[in-house]
């Protein structure tokens, strides 16, 4: 999500597709002032969650321009807007049955939103508006989704785990999501690879890269290369 400031938490959000994250646009990341080009709003999200945060980023744009004169409280109030708009679109839209992937990131963003708002030190301070925003209308779409954690603790866990299991490296790899979900037909259903250990050896060395039954894939990009040993273009 292209931010023109530096929020203390924008290392912890991970980045997914070609817009979710923060200072990240068209599948490429933006130098700290850089806003998106035209170029980058014109790369089509990988699915409908990556199309939400594009939205979300062209919102955060406008505000971060609109909004130059303004004072801290009417931008962090209309960033706010631009947030529960963004919730009201990811809690609508349930992740296609089996697309793991989609929903371990979905769940990252809403405790990383969530936290955004309600942390008074690191967000907004907006912890009653957003308790009575989850509580009148996303519970009003997702009844069946508890109030996420507000705490840094679990945002933290949630980042880490994201990208230790692969899924950032997965999701901004450029292939579409019917290809990502393909490479990995061999993950158990219903397992929670944000909950996988990844298991030593005995001597502290990284698992057999054949033990793969719980392990994402993450297909290379390979260049093919003529007689000469040139690229083919």
């Amino acid at each position: 999500m292209p931010l023109t400031y530096t929020p203390p938490y924008r290392g912890m959000v991970p980045r997914f597709g070609n817009y979710a994250g923060p200072s990240y646009a068209g599948g490429r990341g933006l130098a700290d002032q850089e806003r998106p080009t035209s170029a980058d709003w014109q790369i089509k999200p990988i699915n409908f969650l990556d199309a939400v945060t594009r939205d979300h980023d062209i919102n955060y744009t406008y505000i971060d321009q609109a909004y130059k004169s303004r004072s801290d409280a009417e931008r962090n109030r209309a960033f706010f807007e631009a947030d529960k708009e963004m919730f009201l679109n990811v809690m609508s839209h349930e992740p296609a049955p089996g697309d793991f992937i989609t929903t371990a990131y979905r769940n990252a963003l809403i405790e990383a939103f969530y936290y955004k708002a309600a942390n008074g030190l690191f967000g907004y301070g907006y912890a009653a508006d957003i308790k009575a925003f989850w509580d009148t209308q996303i519970k009003a779409i997702a009844s069946n989704v508890g109030t996420p954690d507000a705490g840094v603790g679990a945002l933290s866990y949630l980042r880490g785990k994201y990208v230790e299991a692969g899924m950032q490296d997965l999701t901004t790899s450029g292939l579409s999501m019917q290809m990502q979900l393909m490479f990995n037909q061999h993950i158990t259903a219903g397992t929670n690879l944000l909950n996988q250990p990844r298991a030593l050896s005995s001597d502290g060395s990284p698992p057999d890269p054949a033990d793969y039954k719980n392990t994402l894939v993450v297909p290379l990009k390979a260049t093919l290369l003529d007689a000469g040993g040139n690229p083919y273009t």
